[in-house]
């Protein structure tokens, strides 16, 4: 027996999908109709926004709220029924999580969406209290339930959402069974047979963003630039305190600081070349990037300078140049210090900027940058994404996934850079997120052992682009006098 049909506006609709989650689990059966299909009688009276909505076989009131379209379902549904239904202490509270998700992704100005991740921890933290108290793997205790069924369509979708991607609550990083309750509930058949394909939310929430956009991937390069430097400055400081036998160590941190820089100098190219001109358009302020323009040609200098000393001293006598080395710890402190002075520069400036921009100006210049660097990117972006935190490499290739094709040779190239350089537990995680774009070959988490040297991306990337001298393109945009360069 049918017990009515389920009439909805959209495929990719989460509250639709609790229904046909709890038609599945209840095993009874209703009809569905989406879009264009749904009658003009049903239509003129469902209000705009009101999707899904349901009309009773028995000739019962139209439902407009999915609630209590499993209600009725649940009443219909016997014995069934009566073990599937929760408690209103757990509807209520996995409720309050659904509603600040929406809110994240709704608010829009970044101080309300502050406010509202912070209430999105809160009931986050209250569900789990509800499972840790379920004494079972679902919260319904051994048995997949009501609320259950009513979170898992967001919990599916919430690593693709922009706005929170980025903000991955701590809850998902510190609490070994949150996650695997989010993974059972998200993997139970009755959601997989419906549930939206991963590429096709990702797509979905990057065009609809609110706020987070792909843009993002600026602040996580970032992130990588500073675990580099810290890494190189405990490096080369640690060469003082050492024997000095060879040029083993010298050299291994001299090839981290020529990946560093041709990173950095990659990085400086974009913004000189797409986002500043951007940016500048964006605020109406021909001066606005100047400031970021002028740092850009500074550290062109303090960075060829830095690698000439690294020579210097890889070319003297181990043994007989502690002074040299010593110098060479003080610059390297020297220009660290310029380049993350420069580096909160920029976020406390430009970001805020960049946030307002739409998604479709992001993605223009994603790939820009993605096709301004195609030859350097592979050898660079193993080593950086190996000092980012694993959520920023997530949310990179998020965003990457906008500018590359998944099948494409250039996605294998970046993914095989990556997988080099990554720990397994890293590179794990890159699996279970991008399992339906990741070549097989790739499948397989590497050993420790197998991982890239410095050496080997710094031979790979001067073989691929040698330079005899690092250099940004200068902007070609104005000076302090705010002229602007003669049109061609």
């Amino acid at each position: 027996m049918i017990l009515g049909t389920l009439y909805n506006n959209g495929y990719l609709c989460p509250f639709s999908h609790r229904v046909l989650i709890a038609s599945r689990e209840l095993n009874v059966s209703i009809d569905t109709v989406y879009c264009a299909d749904i009658p003009a009688a049903v239509r003129a009276v469902v209000p705009d926004g009101g999707w899904p909505v349901f009309v009773p076989s028995d000739g019962g009131e139209m439902l407009m709220d999915s609630s209590d379209i499993i209600d009725h379902l649940i009443d219909h549904s016997g014995d069934s029924g009566r073990n599937f239904r929760s408690e209103q202490e757990a509807l209520a509270a996995v409720e309050a999580l659904v509603a600040c998700i929406r809110k994240v992704t709704m608010a829009g100005k970044p101080t309300i969406q502050r406010e509202y991740r912070q209430k999105l921890d809160l009931a986050l933290a209250r569900v789990d209290e509800i499972r840790r108290g379920a004494d079972g793997p679902f919260l319904g205790g051994d048995h997949f339930s009501q609320a259950d069924c009513y979170v898992a369509p967001f919990l599916h979708r919430l690593p693709f959402m922009v706005e929170i991607r980025d903000h991955i609550p701590e809850i998902f990083i510190q609490e070994d069974g949150f996650r695997a309750w989010v993974d059972r509930v998200v993997n139970r058949p009755s959601f997989q047979e419906i549930a939206p394909k991963r590429y096709v939310l990702r797509q979905f929430y990057a065009e609809n963003a609110k706020y987070g956009k792909p843009m993002k991937v600026g602040r996580l390069h970032h992130s990588g630039f500073r675990g580099m430097w810290a890494d190189l400055s405990a490096r080369v400081s640690g060469l003082e305190h050492r024997v000095d036998r060879d040029n083993h160590s010298l050299q291994e941190a001299r090839d981290l600081c020529y990946l560093l820089f041709r990173t950095v100098a990659l990085h400086a190219k974009f913004e000189n070349l797409i986002l500043f001109p951007a940016l500048d358009a964006a605020t109406g302020d021909s001066l606005f990037t100047v400031d970021g323009i002028e740092q850009h040609e500074h550290e062109v200098g303090e960075m060829n300078s830095l690698l000439e000393l690294f020579d210097r001293a890889l070319g003297q006598k181990p043994g007989s140049r502690a002074d040299t080395l010593l110098v060479l710890a003080t610059e390297v402190e020297r220009v660290k210090e310029g380049q993350l002075a420069h580096l909160d520069y920029e976020e406390a400036t430009f970001m805020p900027v960049l946030a307002e921009l739409d998604v479709e100006q992001h993605l223009e210049m994603l790939r820009g940058a993605y096709e301004m660097c195609i030859l350097e990117r592979p050898h660079v972006i193993g080593v950086l994404t190996s000092y980012m935190p694993i959520e920023n490499v997530l949310s990179l290739l998020d965003s990457l996934l906008q500018a590359v094709e998944p099948a494409s040779e250039q996605w294998r190239q970046l993914l095989t850079e990556i997988h080099a350089y990554l720990t397994p537990e890293k590179w794990l995680r890159v699996v279970r997120r991008f399992e339906e774009s990741l070549p097989t070959s790739l499948m397989v988490v590497p050993s420790g052992s197998r991982h890239g040297s410095f050496a080997t991306a710094a031979r790979a990337l001067e073989a691929a682009v040698p330079v005899d001298r690092i250099e940004i393109p200068k902007a070609a945009l104005h000076t302090k006098t705010g002229a602007f360069p003669p049109k061609d």
